[in-house]
């Protein structure tokens, strides 16, 4: 039906053009095709396609993009234009009547397609809202999908609601894409969500590049813990939000420690007939001991309450982009039914590796995610979350430069089709906000933003690994050694003490 009433609308234009051909300038443009528009020059017409199409052809059967106006079928003629496609995926998205998305609080109705991918979906019912909290005041807006069914967009799980980050403070456009690959590594961070880069077009108009992740959320394929309400020892999902108090009723949808830093719960649903203020005591309490604890001095009461490999593989990532909210903002961390505290799933990276403010999180030989954040500052007063720290780094920091690599040639081989997002948005060299650094705000070109990218990852890794490879274990160092000349030993350590074992006996 939309496509007969644009098709009506465009044979109307081209009357109209009949009609009052006389008193036209030699230039004119009129619009009302989807995907571009017809501009008379010196008594032609001629097809123009907006930005992420192409032209195909008149409707008559001329191929020329130029016709002349009076020859033969040509007033009645309808140019036709197509999604001038890259090597991306592509989603379509077409909202009921064409209604603007213009908030986050309300969904509206749409149809989605995913075309290019390994799964995709076809004309799939959905709705869409906005989602975000700085970026909603950004020209080029980000969105969250929340589909009628589940669906498995790219073979990686089904589930209904998703997430199109715009990245549009981001002039690099993949440090989310980076963060969330790199994270693979460490598989201590038990859910990170995929993410994919596509072209998005909504309501027929190119919106640019993003990247399609999943929703944080619990349940299957996404941080897989119970919301058992008829139980408080249920499984939890918190962030660190300094917005909460202004989104939420505390002590229901957020609670404070700390000494006022709010935490906000997201699952289970806070709004849900049986959560109770019960729920909101034992989440809260757990927290309040685990900082206890973390304060505490004591080893021993620090591993009752945290998994200390989720905070360690965390602190790694974090400690390597640096983003500058790691401090009030985005820090997820979830308990399962009777578990530990786990830091994840880790989110918003944006804002991170050279990109931000303060200027702090931009030095790569500063340890900023450890001065910033409580949680991180306490456990690394402690020796033994150091010398995790260190053998972790020994043991996957090749594992993480490669990763790092491979995801640079793939955002090299896909450059071209990254560029076109700064056709649609031209913020190269601009500033789109306080909170981006001066140093990435004044590269023009979309190769530059990627070599400063690229050499900040570089020299930030290298201060990391530099900083812990000294506090690798005792155990680990002599058994590298031993390794190196191979002998016919194997080092076990059992509670504490060293043993030489014969590789024979065993």
């Amino acid at each position: 039906m939309r496509k007969v009433f644009k098709r009506v609308k465009a044979i109307i234009v081209i009357l109209f053009l009949l009609v009052f051909i006389p008193t036209l300038l030699i230039h004119a443009r009129f619009t009302g095709f989807e995907g571009g528009r017809i501009v008379i020059d010196d008594g032609r017409l001629v097809a123009v396609a907006d930005m992420g199409y192409r032209f195909v052809g008149w409707e008559s059967g001329e191929e020329d993009s130029s016709i002349p106006l009076f020859s033969g079928d040509s007033i009645m003629s309808v140019p036709l234009f197509e999604p001038e496609r890259t090597d991306l995926p592509t989603v379509f998205i077409t909202t009921e009547g064409e209604a603007p998305v213009t908030t986050k609080e309300n969904y509206v109705n749409c149809t989605v397609s995913l075309i290019g991918a390994d799964g995709g979906v076809e004309n799939e019912s959905a709705r869409i809202k906005l989602r975000g909290n700085s970026t909603l005041a950004q020209d080029k807006k980000p969105y969250k999908l929340k589909f009628d069914e589940k669906v498995d967009l790219f073979c990686e799980g089904k589930a209904k609601e998703w997430t199109l980050l715009a990245n549009h403070m981001d002039y690099s456009l993949s440090r989310n894409y980076l963060v969330y690959s790199v994270a693979e590594v460490l598989d201590n961070l038990k859910y990170t969500t995929s993410v994919h880069f596509v072209d998005v077009y909504l309501n027929g108009r190119y919106d640019g590049v993003y990247t399609l992740c999943e929703q944080v959320e619990t349940g299957k394929n996404r941080v897989d813990i119970p919301d058992d309400l008829d139980v408080t020892d249920t499984g939890y999902l918190v962030e660190m939000d300094a917005r909460a108090t202004v989104e939420g009723v505390e002590n229901r949808d957020w609670f404070s420690i700390d000494f006022g830093q709010p935490y906000a719960i997201k699952s289970p649903d806070t709004e849900d007939e049986q959560f109770t203020s019960a729920h909101v005591e034992f989440i809260k309490n757990y927290m309040s001991l685990a900082r206890e604890a973390l304060v505490s001095g004591e080893w021993s009461r620090v591993l009752e309450y945290l998994d200390v490999k989720s905070f360690v593989d965390g602190y790694i990532i974090d400690e390597l982009f640096k983003p500058c909210d790691i401090g009030f903002s985005s820090f997820y961390m979830y308990k399962d039914a009777g578990g530990k505290l786990c830091r994840g799933p880790i989110w918003d990276y944006d804002l991170s590796s050279g990109n931000s403010q303060p200027p702090a999180s931009n030095d790569t030989s500063a340890f900023y995610t450890a001065a910033v954040n409580v949680w991180y500052a306490e456990l690394l007063k402690y020796d033994q979350f150091r010398t995790m720290i260190g053998t972790r780094l020994h043991q996957i920091g090749d594992d993480i430069e490669a990763r790092l690599d491979s995801c640079f040639e793939e955002i090299y081989s896909i450059k071209s089709c990254l560029e076109r997002n700064f056709e649609r948005w031209a913020i190269l060299g601009t500033f789109t906000m306080e909170w981006n650094s001066a140093d990435a705000c004044a590269i023009d070109n979309y190769d530059g933003q990627l070599s400063f990218l690229r050499n900040w990852m570089t020299d930030s890794y290298a201060t990391l690994m530099a900083e812990y490879s000294r506090e690798i274990s005792l155990a680990d160092r002599l058994q590298e050694i031993m390794n190196s000349h191979r002998p016919p030993f194997k080092l076990r350590i059992p509670r504490g003490q060293i043993k030489l074992q014969n590789n024979s006996d065993s």
